[in-house]
C-alpha cells in the first residue's frame, strides 16, 4: 500500500508546469470580461454579494475594491505568482499564493464558478504540502550545487500529504459516479444520451456524435466504469504500477474525449493536470533507461517524506473530513453535517460537490434581447446584429461568449435573480450607449427566453417563448 500512495518528483514536477499553464489561460480567459464580473460596474457589484448575506468565509482578495484598473492590476499580480509557480521559484509560497488568489477570484463572482474551480482550488491546497519544486524548477537549480557529489536523488516519495492528494483526486471521481448511479437516467442507460443534446455545453463534434447514440446506451456504463472502477485502480499496488498506469491514460483520455465534446470550461484541462501527477516513475525511468551510470542506479522504492506528527494528523482529519463531507452531499445519504461542521470546510474551501451531469438537462434554452434604437432600429441586442437575422443558433453553446458567460447568464435571468438581471441591464444600456453615437442610443429591450424539451426520440419539442425581463434605458 505503502508504493501506491507515493507519488514521483518528476510527476509533480510536470503537474506544477501544466498547472500552471492552465491558471494563465484562466486568467486571460477571465480578463475579457473582467469589467463585467469582477467590478461594481459590471453584474456583481460588492454590494449585491454583502445584500445576500456575505458570509465570513467568503473572503476575498480582488473585493478590495471595485475598479476595473484595481482588478486588473490584481490580475497582473495573480498571473505573476502563477508564473513564478510554474517555474518553480519559491515554490511552496507560489502554490499558497496560487491558492490564496484562485480562491478569491472564485469568491468574488460565485455566479461564473464551475466544477473546474473547484477542482482547481483543491488540487492548489493538497499541493502546498506536497515537494513540487524540487525538480525541474528554479528551486532546484539552487540546490543543484550543494547536492553535487551526494547520494543520487529519490525521485519517489510517499507520506500523508502524497496520500491526502490521491484520496483528493479519488474522491472526486468516485462520488461522481455514485451521484450518476443514483439517477434512473443513468441506471438505465440514458446519461449520455441527454448529455450530448443538451446543447448548451455541445461541441461541434458532440453535435456530430449526437445522432448516433441510442436512447439507451452502453456508453453509459463505461463512463460509471471509469468513475467508479477505474479511478479506484490507481491505489492498488501492481507490479511495474501497471494499474496505476492504466488509471492514468484512462483518466486523461476521459477528460480529453469530454474536452472535445463538451464544453465544461477548464475542467477537462484542470482533471488532466491532476493525473499527470499521478504517472508513476517506472514512466520516468523507462524514459531516462541508458542516462543514469552503473555507479548511479535509479532508485525505484518509496522514500518516507520528513513530515512532523503533528503534521500527519491534521492531514489524516482533513481527509476524513473531506470524505465526510462527500458522503453529506450524496441524496439519501444520511450523513448531516452540523453547521459549525461545515464551517470549517467552507472557511479551507475544502467544500465540494461532484454531482457533475448525474441529473440529466432535458431543455434546451437560448435567450433573444430584441432592442429597440432611438432612429427606429429593431437589433437583438446580445448579437448586435439587426432582429431579423437572429435566428437560432445551429449550435447553442455558441450563443455565449464562453462558459462564465452561459453560467452568468443563466443564473441571471432563469434561477429567479433580478438583481442580478436588473444589474445586467443596466451594463448593457451603458455599454451600448457609450459606444455609439446619439442617434443609434439604446432605448429599451427585452429578453426573450426560447426552450426545446429534449425527447427520447431524438427529436426536440419547440416550446411557446417567453419573457423573462424589460429594461428601459435612461
Amino acid at each position: 500500500m505503502k508504493e501506491s500512495l507515493a507519488l514521483d518528483l518528476r510527476s509533480l514536477a510536470v503537474f506544477r508546469i501544466l498547472l500552471g499553464i492552465v491558471i494563465l489561460c484562466d486568467l486571460w480567459s477571465r480578463s475579457r470580461s473582467l469589467e463585467a464580473h469582477y467590478t461594481d460596474s459590471g453584474l456583481v457589484p460588492r454590494s449585491l454579494l454583502v445584500a445576500r448575506g456575505l458570509k465570513v468565509w467568503d473572503w476575498s482578495l480582488y473585493s478590495l475594491s471595485g475598479t476595473a484598473e484595481i482588478i486588473g492590476l490584481g490580475f497582473i499580480v495573480h498571473a505573476l505568482v502563477a508564473v513564478f509557480f510554474l517555474l518553480g521559484y519559491r515554490t511552496r509560497w507560489m502554490t499558497v499564493g496560487c491558492w490564496l488568489l484562485t480562491v478569491s477570484l472564485i469568491n468574488r463572482n460565485p455566479f461564473v464558478t464551475d466544477s473546474g474551480d473547484t477542482y482547481l482550488k483543491l488540487l492548489l491546497f493538497w499541493a502546498a504540502f506536497l515537494p513540487l519544486g524540487e525538480v525541474f524548477s528554479l528551486d532546484s537549480w539552487r540546490k543543484k550545487k550543494t547536492r553535487a557529489g551526494s547520494s543520487p536523488l529519490n525521485f519517489k516519495w510517499v507520506g500523508f500529504c502524497t496520500a491526502a492528494f490521491i484520496f483528493q483526486i479519488v474522491m472526486i471521481y468516485f462520488f461522481a459516479g455514485l451521484f450518476k448511479i443514483l439517477e434512473p437516467a443513468w441506471r438505465n442507460g440514458h446519461g449520455v444520451y441527454y448529455a450530448l443534446r443538451a446543447e448548451q455545453f455541445i461541441r461541434p463534434l458532440g453535435s456530430l456524435l449526437a445522432p448516433l447514440l441510442s436512447y439507451d446506451s452502453p456508453v453509459d456504463a463505461l463512463v460509471l466504469g471509469v468513475e467508479l472502477i477505474i479511478c479506484v485502480l490507481v491505489l492498488i499496488p501492481s507490479t511495474k504500477d501497471r494499474l496505476r498506469s492504466l488509471s492514468v491514460v484512462t483518466l486523461i483520455g476521459f477528460h480529453l474525449s469530454i474536452h472535445f465534446l463538451l464544453e465544461v470550461g477548464f475542467l477537462s484541462m484542470v482533471g488532466s493536470c491532476a493525473w499527470v501527477a499521478l504517472i508513476p516513475a517506472t514512466f520516468w525511468n523507462r524514459l531516462q533507461r541508458g542516462k543514469v551510470s552503473s555507479r548511479e542506479p535509479a532508485l525505484t522504492s518509496a522514500k518516507l517524506m520528513p513530515e512532523a506528527l503533528w503534521l500527519r494528523l491534521i492531514l489524516s482529519l482533513m481527509i476524513v473530513y473531506v470524505f465526510i463531507w462527500n458522503l453529506s452531499t450524496l441524496p439519501k445519504s444520511g450523513v448531516v453535517l452540523s453547521d459549525s461542521f461545515r464551517r470549517i470546510g467552507f472557511t479551507l474551501k475544502l467544500n465540494q460537490f461532484w454531482n457533475l451531469f448525474s441529473v440529466p438537462t432535458i431543455d434546451n434554452i437560448w435567450n433573444l434581447a430584441p432592442a429597440r434604437l432611438k432612429n427606429g432600429e429593431q437589433i437583438n441586442l446580445f448579437t448586435g446584429k439587426s432582429l431579423s437575422d437572429s435566428a437560432r443558433p445551429r449550435i447553442l453553446s455558441e450563443a455565449y461568449p464562453d462558459g462564465r458567460w452561459r453560467k452568468m447568464l443563466i443564473a441571471t435571468y432563469h434561477r429567479g435573480n433580478q438583481d442580478l438581471a436588473r444589474n445586467h441591464g443596466i451594463y448593457l444600456c451603458r455599454r451600448w450607449n457609450q459606444e455609439h453615437p446619439n442617434h443609434e442610443r439604446l432605448m429599451t429591450f427585452e429578453v426573450i427566453t426560447n426552450r426545446e424539451r429534449i425527447l427520447s426520440d431524438k427529436t426536440i419539442s419547440l416550446m411557446k417563448p417567453e419573457v423573462i425581463w424589460r429594461q428601459t434605458c435612461p
